[in-house]
């Protein structure tokens, strides 16, 4: 699906064959050439790294949320020209990367809440915990 278009351009002798097999768009790209955000990103973003993918190109808006995945270059675009020309060396994009475990030992240094933030729910409080030990959503 994502990787049609690079094929396309491949096909059509636009990029280079090896580029097209090694980057991966994970944005909509509409009619005229804009790129969109697409949901599961993360997800998506995951899998082209098990894939061996080289690099993908996502939405702008997005682009801080894909380099939480280590181990592949990711870069913000707005238009799919700006694409084309990355590809073939007429513009540099400038890659995204993301320090995840300074990230998340500052989240665990400072948690922002714990449970002794709850007061006089004892009902909130269990079933919280009841939702933790399951690994269960909650709304409150």
């Amino acid at each position: 699906m994502f990787q049609d278009l690079l094929t396309q351009w491949s096909e059509e002798g636009k990029i280079p064959q090896e580029k097209a097999v090694s980057y991966l768009i994970l944005a909509e790209v509409i009619f005229g050439g804009a790129i969109h955000p697409i949901r599961s990103l993360l997800a998506k973003a995951i899998k082209a790294r098990k894939e061996g993918k080289k690099g993908i190109f996502v939405h702008s808006s997005q682009v801080e949320e894909a380099a939480i995945v280590n181990d592949i270059q990711v870069f913000g675009v707005e238009e799919e020209e700006e694409i084309l020309h990355f590809l073939n060396g007429q513009r540099e994009l400038n890659e995204t990367i993301r320090d995840t475990r300074s990230l998340f030992k500052d989240e665990q240094e400072t948690p922002p809440n714990d449970m002794a933030d709850i007061i006089e729910d004892e009902n909130a409080k269990h079933a919280l915990e009841i939702a933790a030990i399951g690994r269960h959503h909650t709304v409150l």
